[in-house]
């Protein structure tokens, strides 16, 4: 559902016990908006994989973005539409976990 149809992995910065308060059913969709587990990577690792913070800005301004960091972008239109608050990350395609060393990696279970 990424506007130009990216395929992305989505993160936040959030702490996971964060997310389960903000988790919510989406019946349009037929699921629940975030995952109960989650796997923290550090920032490091995220940014030496090429892991970036979105881009929330009014549709008006999607022009504006460089095409290749479009992937990034997630409407913000205050009060009915804002999602600053997952504090959101994203790749473009997937990310490979083989290569992070077991100090920048952690799993989270509830």
């Amino acid at each position: 559902m990424i506007r130009g149809g990216h395929s992305v992995v989505c993160m936040t910065e959030n702490h996971p016990l964060e997310m389960l308060e903000m988790r919510q059913y989406r019946p349009a969709l037929v699921r629940w908006d975030f995952e109960e587990a989650a796997i923290g990577i550090c920032r490091r690792a995220c940014q030496r994989k090429g892991i970036l913070p979105v881009i929330y800005v009014s549709a008006d301004e999607y022009d504006a973005i460089s095409p290749q960091k479009r992937y990034l972008y997630q409407k913000t239109d205050p009060p009915d539409v804002d999602f600053r608050h997952e504090n959101e990350w994203r790749s473009l395609g997937d990310i490979d976990l083989g290569d992070l060393d077991k100090d920048e990696v952690c799993f989270f279970l509830p």
